[in-house]
């Protein structure tokens, strides 16, 4: 028993001695060369706050797919931005911080896609960052019905209204 003690001793102040663990760094594959590269930045992109974006998009008819000129385009990034659509539908806004906005579209003589959905209002997310793909708005178009209903002679139906 006597002997136990010494050991255990000793081997606690050797413990003590060694310098402190610190586990690897990890790992990384390159896989073009099948080579192992010590990497301390494995994880997801990390963006600064100085590199700027654009959001690009189309607004487009939803019915025909035909682009359309003059939509208002609205969205929500360190305050409010707007612009009209070119003739071709397109618009950009530059200078953007990566990250997600809310983007609203109007025409008069449309409605948003959204406005059929009772919570949406009309808003969409867009991201922006390098990868950033293009944004499209659809808009559906208003529509009227114009007519009057008579019989086969030309005299007006009364029994029917619209």
């Amino acid at each position: 028993m006597l002997l136990k003690a010494p050991l255990l001793m000793l081997l606690c102040t050797g413990l003590l001695a060694s310098p402190a663990f610190e586990p690897p760094e990890p790992l990384a594959v390159d896989s073009a060369s099948n080579t192992i590269q010590s990497d301390s930045s494995i994880g997801p992109p990390q963006y600064s706050t100085n590199d700027k974006y654009a959001l690009k998009g189309t607004v487009i008819n939803s019915v025909t797919s035909e682009p359309i000129r003059g939509a208002l385009v609205q969205i929500y990034f360190n305050g409010q931005s707007s612009m009209l659509t070119g003739p071709d539908g397109k618009f950009q806004f530059a200078g953007l911080p990566p990250g997600q906005s809310t983007i609203i579209v109007r025409k008069q003589g449309f409605f948003s896609e959204d406005d059929f959905e009772p919570n949406a209002r009309g808003q969409h997310l867009a991201s922006t960052g390098p990868d950033s793909p293009l944004v499209v708005l659809k808009l559906v178009p208003e529509g009227v019905i114009y007519g009057h209903i008579s019989e086969e002679d030309g005299e007006p139906n009364a029994s029917r209204r619209c």
